[in-house]
């Protein structure tokens, strides 16, 4: 299960997520944080509490950057585990992101 929590202030939104981001909750995730790319342009996902990222959380996250980015906006990834920060690395995702 994932947990997500959604701050929104000024345009930006602080987006707090929990858990594994895997093929079983990717969906809940998607339908969690694309409205935010609807009303923010700038979206930090702390990934604190991230502990593995599949790749169909992977492909949320490359969602959320082709929402953003045509309006001049960014998907920022702070305080990624280890084991995380390397998935996106070796997909090279983590070009797309500011990390």
């Amino acid at each position: 299960m994932v947990q997500i929590e959604i701050g929104i202030s000024d345009g930006k939104a602080m987006v707090t997520v929990n858990g594994r981001l895997n093929m079983s909750n990717a969906m809940a995730f998607e339908q969690e944080v694309l409205p935010v790319a609807q009303q923010c342009t700038d979206i930090t996902l702390d990934f604190a509490g991230v502990e593995f990222i599949s790749s169909a959380g992977i492909r949320v996250l490359l969602t959320l950057y082709r929402a953003v980015s045509p309006k001049g906006g960014a998907v920022t990834i702070v305080n990624p585990c280890e084991q995380v920060r390397d998935i996106l690395k070796e997909t090279e995702f983590d070009e797309l992101f500011n990390l």
